[in-house]
């Protein structure tokens, strides 16, 4: 898939947070059909471990030829340390849920902005369907 290889080849090791936005943004201008893009904030745990994620998702249809209609997602996790008492709640914001463009609403998060001050402890880039 041409935009997942495209992410997987702009995102290097010691990227800072905003140039991973930058990055999902530049993979978002590659054309797909009845996409939406998805911030999803909040603590996950991965092998026991607490850890604060900030998630870019782009979200698209697939050709199935049954009648349900089958997703596909395209993931950037960035991970961090949960140390942050106000990274404990969850949040989630579809791009057809505002009246801004996803990326001027990512970067003016709250979420965002706690994030770029910390250091970060990896980055994930994989696709799933739902």
């Amino acid at each position: 898939m041409e935009a997942l290889d495209y992410l997987k080849g702009a995102v290097i090791d010691g990227m800072a947070l905003d140039e991973l936005v930058d990055a999902f943004e530049r993979m978002c201008q590659i054309p797909i059909a009845d996409d939406s893009v998805r911030l999803d904030t909040g603590r996950v745990s991965l092998n026991g471990e607490r850890l604060f994620c900030f998630s870019m998702v782009r979200v698209f249809p697939i050709e199935h030829p049954s009648e349900d209609k089958e997703y596909t997602q395209i993931h950037l996790d960035v991970l961090y340390p949960a140390k942050r008492l106000n990274w404990s709640m969850p949040n989630s914001v579809w791009s057809d849920q505002l009246n801004q463009s996803i990326f001027s609403y990512i970067r003016s998060s709250k979420a965002f902005g706690l994030a770029r001050q910390e250091a970060i402890l990896g980055v994930k880039i994989y696709m799933d369907e739902m």
